[in-house]
């Protein structure tokens, strides 16, 4: 939990079990005060798990090459894939004779999983000329594109396919941009199929991930407003997530549907999401960004491992569900019926007005009609998992508070029907942290979950992942329930404490 190597930060991540046991192998930064060398920094990370929740670090899968190699720049994504009891680790190279502008794909092979050989005939892959960008045609500012390959057995043969981040000749970037759809039947001769999803408003596609669910086949892609562009979701708060696609082919087109975010935020949080399928299910983990000087201000850098969540078709939208493996982390309910009943009655705003509460066995109910109120336990936690069931019968918003440093300070995390959001705020003020767009009728019961892992925290609305962000304003506090000019039900209620240490491997 919490997964990041000795004295370094994690960026792009990709996975591969292997009878159970699963690999990570990740891009990966300095940390301040790091005692590691540059060099390993510039490598590709290896970490081992058997649950997805405690990861045991092992020695670099790869590092850079000599100078004048063609890859002695930090090496970029790839993917790993299993084939005739061998581990393909495939990779981007990127050349400091070019400043990193012209990227090609690699391959490197290990037979234990784990001390790998780069093959002699790489690269494996570079853009098609006739319809790509490459190194005689380059994009503007000199780029070449071709980076990030995944892979997929190909469902009606002997073969695979791959897929890599591109780009077609243009004008402007964001027509360019593409994911081209390649063919192998040993993974080191590769033959291009051709553009499979372009959108022509993102400058950048990139981290894609390709895999079948429920009929039909769908790639994820990592875009931000970062690059070049803006305006890219629906949600026009949105400046940085993942998105999908789908085809009824695993060889494309993939096309976007509507409502198709599976991450995004107000400012830069998780990347990269990849997944895998484990214990029969198919789990996706992303990294989640930190702010450099620990500070919310601070300029996002590379961060940890996240917890995994469940990929499903809810509603008929790829979503990141809550995943069950992380039950095994908390413990047993800390709200008591004690702890329940009988609210803290000395932490207020000067001029907070007291709402009309009422506790009944595992329930909650309050009124108030022109403010907000809070109804605070006796109850502190750092890292834990707050869940409960809110029906709001009419009114405004209702929520719950927690890390209340002073009884006043602190967070929230509200249900906001007026504006139809689900908000992540600072308390007492609500000022926003990041907000998701949701749909809240009255009368109707919700599932809230927040998960907090330390500094960075996950809301789940009927077990949707919603809302994934970092702040560092408060460490430790009370707990409690919000409610603003409304009259709501809570119930269901449980804080359990959430172990975020990584367990030694058995």
């Amino acid at each position: 939990m919490n997964y990041h190597p000795n004295g370094m930060r994690m960026w792009d991540t990709w996975y591969l079990n292997h009878e159970g046991e699963v690999h990570a192998f990740h891009l990966q930064v300095l940390a301040p005060g790091s005692h590691r060398t540059l060099r390993e920094a510039y490598g590709i990370g290896h970490a081992v798990s058997r649950n997805l929740l405690d990861w045991q670090e092992l020695p670099n899968a790869l590092e850079p090459g000599v100078e004048g190699s063609g890859e002695d720049l930090n090496l970029f994504t790839g993917c790993a894939f299993e084939r005739e009891g061998s581990c393909y680790l495939f990779y981007t190279q990127r050349d400091s004779r070019n400043e990193g502008r012209i990227q090609r794909i690699a391959l490197a092979v290990s037979k234990d999983f784990c001390h790998f050989e780069k093959y002699p005939h790489n690269p494996v892959l570079e853009p098609d000329p006739e319809h790509f960008c490459c190194e005689d045609n380059p994009a503007l500012w000199g780029i070449v594109d071709c980076r990030d390959l995944v892979v997929v057995e190909d469902p009606e043969g002997a073969g695979y396919y791959g897929f890599y981040a591109a780009r077609m000749p243009a004008r402007e970037m964001p027509k360019g941009a593409v994911i081209v759809c390649v063919y192998s039947r040993d993974l080191l001769h590769w033959r291009h199929v051709g553009p499979v999803f372009t959108t022509k408003r993102h400058t950048i596609i990139e981290v894609p991930d390709v895999f079948y669910m429920e009929g039909r086949w769908y790639m994820t892609l990592l875009v931000s407003n970062e690059y070049g562009s803006r305006d890219l979701f629906e949600e026009e708060e949105l400046v940085g997530g993942t998105i999908y696609a789908v085809s009824d082919r695993v060889d494309g087109i993939y096309t976007e549907e509507s409502d198709n975010v599976i991450l995004g935020s107000r400012l830069p949080n998780g990347i990269s999401c990849r997944s895998l399928v484990f214990n029969g299910k198919r789990y996706v983990l992303y990294t989640m960004l930190e702010r450099q000087g620990s500070h919310d201000c601070g300029e996002p850098s590379a961060g940890l491992l996240t917890t995994p969540k469940e990929y499903r078709v809810v509603n008929g939208h790829l979503r990141a569900v809550y995943a069950d493996l992380l039950e095994e982390k908390c413990s047993q309910n800390l709200l008591t019926e004690e702890i329940r009943n009988r609210p803290l009655k000395d932490f207020r705003v000067l001029y907070e007005t007291i709402a009309e509460w009422k506790a009944a066995g595992e329930r909650i109910t309050g009124q108030i009609g022109t403010c907000w109120n809070r109804y605070q336990f006796d109850l502190r936690a750092e890292t834990f998992v707050y869940s409960l069931r809110i029906r709001v019968e009419e009114g405004a918003a209702a929520g719950v508070v927690f890390k209340q440093s002073d009884g006043y300070s602190g967070y929230g995390v509200v249900l906001d029907y007026k504006w139809q959001k689900l908000i992540f705020c600072r308390m007492p003020g609500t000022g926003i942290i990041d907000c998701r767009k949701c749909s809240l009728e009255h009368g109707r019961s919700y599932h809230l979950r927040v998960v907090c892992l330390g500094n960075h925290y996950e809301v789940y609305l009927d077990d949707v992942l919603y809302i994934q962000c970092v702040s560092y304003l408060f460490r430790d506090g009370i707990m409690g329930l919000f409610l603003d000019r409304a009259k709501a039900e809570f119930s269901d209620m449980e804080i359990r404490f959430l172990d975020t240490k990584n367990a030694p491997l058995d």
